[in-house]
């Protein structure tokens, strides 16, 4: 956490308090059964409250322990806190305060839109593409995942025309002279791309951005 997290009113006076709850409702069996031991009743309803606090113990963030954080079960945080454990349960993926939109929903390294993104089941569904069976048609390439589209898109661009002529022209007129005698040193251009197929899937959101269109 940052001082910055903890909210400032219109006097200029920051909070020294983060709380956030909340109550589930409509719980399994399995649920019930895995939370046995904090859940809430009321009338034949069984809830499970969750309280995140954040508190500040000093104003020094460079403290080695600045604020302190808890999470309780319960109605209004009266319940036992949650187990290290039984907080795995809980995790969700955790999107940091949107301060500055047009900045985080830009593209790049870890930008906020290729988290929300990576997020969504749907973004890595698609077939793979296969140089051995190239997309004849539209609805073919339609059928492609997004790093299917990027295979795709690679394939074609080492085969445009000016791609190839400056390919040639590097290897005629540079590699050649460089070569050893016995040697026939060649170079191809390519695009930049590697890791495995979800890091390449991560790359592709990253350059992604929101575009805003009012």
């Amino acid at each position: 956490m940052q001082p910055e997290d903890f909210h400032i009113d219109a006097a200029a006076k920051q909070a020294n308090e983060i709380y956030i709850g909340c109550r589930l409702a409509g719980l399994t069996d399995a649920e019930r059964g895995a939370f046995i031991e904090y859940l809430s009743y009321e009338g034949d309803e069984t809830f499970l409250y969750i309280n995140w606090t954040a508190r500040k113990l000093t104003e020094a963030p460079s403290a080695r322990r600045w604020i302190d954080v808890s999470v309780r079960s319960g109605i209004d945080g009266a319940g036992p806190p949650f187990d290290t454990s039984v907080r795995e349960l809980l995790s969700a993926a955790y999107l940091r305060p949107l301060r500055d939109a047009e900045r985080e929903m830009s593209p790049g390294r870890g930008s906020r839109l290729s988290q929300i993104l990576s997020n969504v089941p749907e973004i890595g569904q698609g077939e793979n593409f296969n140089v051995a069976n190239i997309p004849q048609d539209a609805d073919a390439v339609r059928k492609l995942g997004l790093v299917g589209l990027a295979d795709y898109m690679r394939h074609n661009v080492k085969l445009h025309s000016g791609v190839g002529s400056a390919q040639d022209a590097i290897n005629k007129q540079y590699l050649t002279s460089l070569s050893l005698r016995g040697d026939d040193l060649q170079g191809r251009i390519d695009v930049s791309e590697g890791g495995t197929e979800s890091a390449r899937l991560r790359q592709i959101l990253e350059r992604l951005l929101l575009v805003d269109e009012v």
